[in-house]
């Protein structure tokens, strides 16, 4: 990229940070799709907003005026935190009957792998909604969705991790998988519409869902060798209409299906878990510290007509980072789902979702249809991340044999 175009994207950047949107598009007279276009480009990246239009008198006045509301957001943020964090040892005593420790990382996620060799790699299932129906004739004929399809796209996605990991990776030598659940696993019942159109009770569609991940992990556990499970619960699987800060992860379907996880493979040695009791999975794989979450608790709201989900997420990563980092536990990447976009950049990976398009982005969010994908990407020793490949669940593309296989299970 030539210097005339990196400054472009970073005075986008900067304008659209300091301006908005309208202003920014206005201000550079270019089109809002355009600047849309030089943002994401900006982020993706890596580039950071710039303040580089003000005196240094006016610099200084402006950077206390951002710490001033910036302390006042890092105390709200610490003390919503600080509300969310319970004793792992007594709720689970009380509430599971067992007493357990947050188990310590694998010792592949930090030992160097042989020399040559790709690195470690990690995907984020989440956003699966299973349960949930989406009616094929309602989204003109984009995406139909049910618990046969959720099944036969999971199957897909298993295998082209496997695939994408061995056939088309230099040297495949891997120490294991990192693999992390982002919630929203089940449709669950928190709208009246979805308990009305759901194909099964939640009870049903749990027990259906927990074989088929069994059926998944146990696939990537024979083929890598050893499995490390990160989760975190979402806000449709919640059993409470509203959301809840306490007890978020106990109230919640995602969780439980979590630990039933854990207590299958409790006797095996290739597949641990991390499930923390907070909102947050905070880890590291060969030195990269990644926060995980589902995406629902980033305290900041909306986005806007032109800039979309990169806004908010934008504004939500960056409070998260300076609460994180008061409190001593600073993170390199974040992880998210719940916005059904993928979208990844070096500090934000955003996944998309196993569901798909459906009634509520076309007519409410009258959102472009994405296809149904997960993410995956290589963290290596040295160079940190280093690739990134989206994995496609539907038949888009499929050949005629794989569109057989797919029916036929």
């Amino acid at each position: 990229m030539n210097s005339t175009m990196i400054h472009k994207l970073q005075q986008a950047l900067n304008l659209y940070s300091e301006m908005g949107p309208h202003k920014a598009a206005s201000h550079l007279k270019i089109a809002p799709s355009t600047l849309k276009s030089r943002v994401e480009a900006a982020l993706r990246e890596g580039m950071s907003p710039k303040t580089d239009r003000l005196s240094p008198e006016q610099a200084v006045e402006s950077e206390n005026k951002q710490l001033r509301i910036k302390l006042g957001d890092m105390s709200k943020q610490i003390e919503s935190l600080r509300d969310r964090l319970l004793n792992e040892d007594k709720i689970k005593e009380v509430i599971l009957g067992i007493k357990d420790r947050i188990p310590n990382p694998p010792v592949w996620t930090s030992k160097a792998g042989k020399p040559g060799a790709p690195g470690i790699p990690m995907t984020i299932w989440s956003d699966f909604h299973w349960g949930e129906v989406v009616d094929k004739s309602q989204v003109y004929g984009v995406n139909s969705y049910n618990m046969s399809i959720a099944k036969q796209r999971l199957h897909t996605l298993v295998d082209k991790t496997i695939g994408i990991c061995f056939d088309h990776m230099v040297n495949p030598n891997y120490p294991g998988i990192v693999l992390m659940l982002g919630g929203d696993m089940v449709s669950g019942d928190i709208h009246e519409e979805l308990e009305i159109t759901n194909e099964a009770p939640s009870g049903p569609v749990l027990v259906d869902l927990l074989e088929n991940l069994i059926a998944g992990i146990d696939k990537l556990a024979d083929k890598f060798g050893k499995v490390w499970v990160v989760g975190v619960a979402g806000n449709h699987g919640r059993t409470n209409k509203k959301p809840r800060f306490k007890n978020r992860q106990y109230t919640n379907y995602d969780w439980i299906i979590y630990q039933l996880l854990r207590t299958h493979y409790k006797k095996s040695k290739n597949i641990e878990f991390l499930i923390p009791d907070g909102a947050d999975a905070l880890f590291s794989v060969y030195g990269t510290k990644f926060l995980l979450t589902h995406g629902d608790n980033l305290g900041v709201r909306g986005g806007d007509g032109i800039i979309g989900i990169i806004g908010p997420v934008m504004r939500g990563d960056f409070k998260i980072r300076n609460a994180q980092s008061s409190i001593g536990m600073p993170y390199d990447v974040l992880v998210l789902g719940h916005w059904h976009t993928y979208f990844p950049t070096p500090k934000i990976i955003i996944n998309g979702s196993l569901k798909g398009f459906d009634e509520y982005a076309h007519l409410s969010l009258r959102a472009k249809p994405e296809r149904p994908v997960q993410a995956l990407w290589f963290v290596h020793p040295e160079n940190g991340i280093t690739t990134h490949w989206p994995i496609f669940c539907d038949l888009q593309g499929a050949t005629k044999n794989e569109k057989q296989e797919f029916h036929a299970l």
